[in-house]
C-alpha cells in the first residue's frame, strides 16, 4: 500500500473528524480512501456517487426530523447482507408486485422547504432503482404507513436481489459500462447498501432535518413523525409511477429500464411539479442540439448555468460541476432522450429522435 502525505486545509479537517467521530466513516484514512473511489468512478463513468453537498437554500427551523441509524454494527450489517442470497430471493421480489385490491396509504408530498436543493443531484444516477423502492412501499403501505428504518432494509434487500437478477442480464446480453441494468442497485456490502438507501431512498439529515435522496425530492416518497416513531409514506405521484408497468420488474421481455408511459409520466411530472429540474434538463437537450457533444464542453457551458444556483461566496467546484452535469446525462441516457458515443476515450453525446420530440414539444414552455 502506497503512503500519500497531503496538505489539508484546517476547516476541512475539523469537517472530516466530525463525520468519524459521527460514525459515518471508521477513521480518516476510511474517509480519504472513499473520497478517491467515488472521484475516481466519477472521472471514469457517467456514474455519480458525489456526496450531497447542498444547494445553499436556507435551513428551515421548527421541523421534528432527526437521523434514523439502522442499529445494525458493522460486522452486524456485513453478515446481514450475506444472508440475503442464503436465503434465497422469490420472497424478496414479491414485494415488487403492488397488492391487488389492496387499501394502500398514501401521504401528502413533502413541502419544497423541507427537501435538500433546487436541482436533482449528479449522484441520483437512475431512476429504475427508485420505482424498485416505490414497488416495496407500496407493498408495505398496505392500511399503514410502515416505520423508517424497517421499510429502508427491506427495501434495500428487495433491490440488492433484483440487482442480482440485472446483473446475471448484463453479463448474459454483454452489456458494457455506462449501459449496465444493475448500475446504481446495491451490492451485498455495508457501504453499498447504505449508499443506495441514502441516494436512492430517502435520508433525513442531522443538520438541519431535511429531507435527502431521490424519491423525496421527486416527491414520491415523505416521512412524518408519529408520536417519536418516524413513518414513510408513499405519495399520488409515487403511487401512480409505482403501478406503472416495468419492462424488467414486471417480466416484459424487454431490456429498456423504463417504459414508454413511464418515461412520459417522468417527463410531465417533472415539468409540472419540479420546475427548476424541468429548466436543467431544458438546457442540457438545448445545447446537446445545437451540437455541444463532449464532456468538457459540456461542463463550460453547464458552469454558466449553475451559476444562479450558488452562493457567490462558496462556489462549486469543477468536479462538482462535472458531477451535476454526469448525472442529468445519465438519467437522460435512461430516459432515452440522449444517446453517446465512444471513440478512444473522448465521449460524445446526441439527441435522439425522442430527445428531439420531447425538446421541441414538451419542454417548449419551460423556461
Amino acid at each position: 500500500m502506497t503512503k500519500i502525505i497531503v496538505d489539508v486545509p484546517l476547516d476541512l479537517e475539523r469537517r472530516i473528524r466530525s463525520k468519524v467521530q459521527a460514525g459515518d466513516y471508521e477513521s480518516l484514512s476510511h474517509f480519504v480512501r472513499i473520497s478517491i473511489e467515488n472521484q475516481l468512478t466519477v472521472e471514469e463513468s457517467d456514474g455519480s456517487v458525489w456526496p450531497n453537498i447542498g444547494n445553499n437554500q436556507p435551513k428551515s427551523s421548527g421541523t421534528n426530523f432527526v437521523r434514523i441509524q439502522s442499529g445494525l454494527t458493522h460486522e452486524a450489517e456485513e453478515q446481514r447482507t450475506k444472508q440475503i442470497y442464503q436465503r434465497g430471493s422469490r420472497h424478496l421480489l414479491s414485494y415488487l408486485t403492488i397488492p391487488t385490491g389492496a387499501q394502500i396509504e398514501i401521504i401528502n408530498e413533502p413541502k419544497t422547504e423541507i427537501l435538500t436543493g433546487n436541482l436533482l443531484w449528479g449522484q441520483f444516477y437512475k431512476f429504475l432503482p427508485g420505482k424498485v423502492a416505490l414497488r416495496v412501499l407500496s407493498s408495505m403501505s398496505n392500511e399503514e404507513l410502515p416505520i423508517l428504518p424497517k421499510f429502508k432494509e427491506k427495501a434495500c434487500d428487495v433491490a440488492q436481489a433484483f440487482g442480482a437478477i440485472l446483473s446475471s442480464k448484463d453479463k448474459e446480453f454483454g452489456r458494457k459500462s455506462g449501459k449496465k441494468l444493475a448500475t446504481s442497485f446495491p451490492k451485498p456490502t455495508p457501504k453499498s447498501r447504505r449508499r443506495y438507501k441514502n441516494q436512492y431512498i430517502v435520508y433525513v439529515r442531522s443538520s438541519d432535518g431535511r429531507l435527502d435522496g431521490l424519491l423525496p425530492n421527486l416527491k414520491f416518497l415523505n416521512v412524518i413523525n408519529e408520536s417519536g416513531v418516524y413513518k414513510v409514506g408513499i405519495t399520488p405521484a409515487g403511487l401512480d409511477f409505482a403501478r406503472l408497468p416495468n419492462p424488467l420488474i414486471d417480466d416484459e421481455g424487454k431490456l429498456n429500464p423504463l417504459s414508454i408511459d413511464e418515461i412520459k409520466f417522468l417527463t410531465k411530472h417533472i415539468i409540472r411539479t419540479l420546475p427548476n429540474e424541468a429548466s436543467h434538463m431544458k438546457i442540457m437537450l438545448h445545447l446537446i442540439d445545437e451540437g455541444v457533444s463532449s464532456r468538457n464542453e459540456l461542463n463550460s457551458k453547464m458552469a454558466d448555468y449553475y451559476y444562479k444556483y450558488q452562493n457567490p461566496d462558496n462556489l462549486w467546484s469543477s468536479a462538482h460541476i462535472n458531477t451535476m452535469r454526469a448525472g442529468l446525462l445519465s438519467r437522460m441516457v435512461e430516459l432515452g432522450f440522449i444517446d453517446k458515443s465512444r471513440v478512444g476515450l473522448q465521449v460524445n453525446y446526441r439527441l435522439t429522435k425522442s430527445g428531439k420530440q420531447v425538446l421541441q414539444k414538451e419542454f417548449r414552455g419551460v423556461d
